[in-house]
């Protein structure tokens, strides 16, 4: 036990984003949840992998510049303030950044179904996210998350980014298209007070579709984190998240909020590496 990984998870944390029991019975060993003023104590313990910065930190720059200093991985879940994307650009290491969807088992499984060879590339990528009301607020995770991993299927650039919302009693909806030369990927944010959490994921190649529904996932982000990361550390996984798709997330934040301010299609020189 003392020689399997861990991580240290920085709070103040929500209740829902609590290791869940469920991970604790699959791998019957819990992250470490500290407080601040623990993290040095943690970052001098040489079993420590990784770290994990809640974004209602108010420190929480100082805290990733002291976590970067000692070479180990870190995870930002959430909004990235200007200041903490300066830090990731000049940073020389590529550190872990969060984004539950990007470590889902079905997005995975996904990645790894789609072969050329019997699927064809992917032309068209769709992605339905439900969740609960959330605060309002700029950065549109749900949304820059689900983007980042669709384009992940596709090998190309993007052109343009056009989004719109529409609110219908107490459920909002956000639709945003990402329009490649090649390819096209739509994903769709709906907020509903008492509703499910899920995604629906809808990948069509030039040979084939494939289709996944993450239902019964547990959602906790630190399990989702913590089970990619043992699977990176074993080998049998690559890093699903870096420092630059971070960047490509904040570029998308931004093209999504100009888009709905203006009305309009924004073009991706617009926001790209802002």
């Amino acid at each position: 036990m003392a020689n399997e990984p861990w991580v240290a998870l920085v709070g103040p944390f929500p209740a829902e984003l609590r290791p869940s029991t469920r991970w604790r019975d699959r791998y019957q060993r819990v992250p470490r949840t500290i407080q601040t003023n623990e993290l040095e104590a943690a970052l001098a313990d040489p079993t420590l992998d990784s770290v994990i910065l809640y974004w209602n930190l108010p420190d929480r720059l100082t805290l990733a510049e002291r976590v970067l200093a000692t070479d180990r991985p870190l995870c930002l879940p959430g909004p990235l303030t200007p200041d903490e994307l300066q830090l990731l650009q000049a940073s020389s290491t590529s550190p872990f950044l969060g984004a539950a969807s990007l470590v889902l088992p079905a997005v995975r499984a996904m990645k790894l179904a789609l072969d050329p060879e019997k699927t064809g590339p992917a032309r068209y990528v769709a992605v339905r996210r439900l969740t609960k009301t959330a605060p309002t607020a700029p950065h549109f995770a749900p949304l820059t998350v689900a983007l980042v991993t669709a384009a992940s299927f596709i090998d190309d650039t993007p052109d343009w980014i056009f989004a719109s919302r529409a609110a219908h009693k107490e459920t909002t909806t956000i639709i945003v298209n990402l329009h490649f030369p090649s390819a096209e990927v739509m994903a769709t944010w709906v907020q509903m007070p008492d509703g499910p959490v899920q995604d629906d994921w809808m990948v069509y190649g030039t040979k084939g579709m494939l289709h996944q529904r993450d239902e019964a996932a547990d959602h906790t982000l630190a399990a989702h984190l913590l089970d990619h990361w043992l699977s990176v550390r074993s080998g049998r996984d690559e890093p699903l998240m870096c420092a630059e798709q971070a960047l490509i997330a904040a570029s998308l934040a931004q093209a999504i909020d100009r888009s709905l301010e203006e009305r309009r299609r924004v073009a991706w020189q617009e926001v790209a590496n802002v």
